[in-house]
This record gives C-alpha cells, structure tokens and sequence, in this order.
C-alpha cells in the first residue's frame, strides 16, 4: 500500500531481524541552510561552525539561560526518548521505519542506542554529513542497536557529501 512491491517486500525478509525493528534516519540536507552561499567562504564557514559547536553545547550542559520559550536539553531529549519507544510500540518487531529528520534527534537516538554520556553523545553530532541515513535497531528486550551510521553510499557525487 505504500508503493513496495511484493518481490521487494520479500527481501526485506532476508535482511531485516523478524524480532526487531530497524529504524533508519536520514539526516535531510536542509534548503534553508544555503549551502551554497557557506561554501564560497570556508574561512567564514569554519568559524560559523565553531560557533554552532560551542552555543549547542552549552544547551546541551545547560550552561546558557534560555529562558521561558526554549526548550531545554533534558526536555529535548526526553520528547526525542519518548518518540522512539512510541514507534517501537507502534510498529512492532520485524518492521522498518523511516524517518527524515536533523541532528538532534539522530544524535540523541544514536546516544541511547551507543549508551553514550551526554558529551560523547554530541561529538557524534559533529561527524554526520547531510543527507546521510543511520540505522538503529529496536530489540524486543527493549534495548536499542546501532546498525550503521552516517552512512552516504546513496549519494553518488562526492561533492555532495557535506557536513553542517
């Protein structure tokens, strides 16, 4: 019902753990971002990079005032937490799901499928590339697996493969 034939249905039976469901995220190359336009400079790039690394962890570490209107962290990643044990519940084992979503949430479910502290967990923030998918595996004993990560096979040209 999804646009899936039975042929390509049936080879999922070959890959995918009938006790588990795999979750894959693909991290989306965001129009808004500009690309193109950070591109041209690096040097301006490099320090807009360094600024994005040191605000996000200083929410991370809860070290900034964010006031009433923004989320915080621990709420951040309890919503993140919350979203996959639902679509763990809702789908069941032996499913696949995808979703397209950005770093954080990738970041996060990467943390608790690795059981990383919350400053390792960022350093993976840094490595993913855009457009790239991640693949975690969801146990019927509750415990999370990660698959792959960050992989990019689907992008051809490697002048596509970015980070940021």
């Amino acid at each position: 019902d999804r646009g899936v034939t039975e042929a390509e249905l049936g080879r999922t039976e070959d890959v995918l753990d009938p006790d588990a469901l795999t979750i894959c995220f693909a991290r989306r190359g965001a129009t808004y971002k500009r690309l193109t336009l950070m591109l041209r400079d690096p040097e301006r790039l490099k320090k807009l990079s360094v600024f994005i690394r040191t605000v996000t962890l200083q929410w991370v570490r809860e070290e900034i005032d964010l006031g009433d209107d923004l989320e915080t962290y621990p709420a951040f990643k309890a919503r993140i937490d919350r979203g996959l044990s639902r679509i763990a519940e809702e789908q069941g084992s032996g499913r696949r799901s995808i979703l397209v979503t950005s770093v954080g949430p990738i970041t996060v479910s990467v943390g608790r499928a690795l059981g990383l502290d919350r400053d390792r967990n960022w350093a993976f923030a840094w490595a993913l590339r855009n457009s790239s998918v991640s693949e975690i595996r969801y146990q019927a004993d509750g415990t999370y697996g990660l698959i792959d990560f960050n992989g990019v096979g689907h992008l051809r040209d490697p002048e596509l493969v970015t980070h940021l």
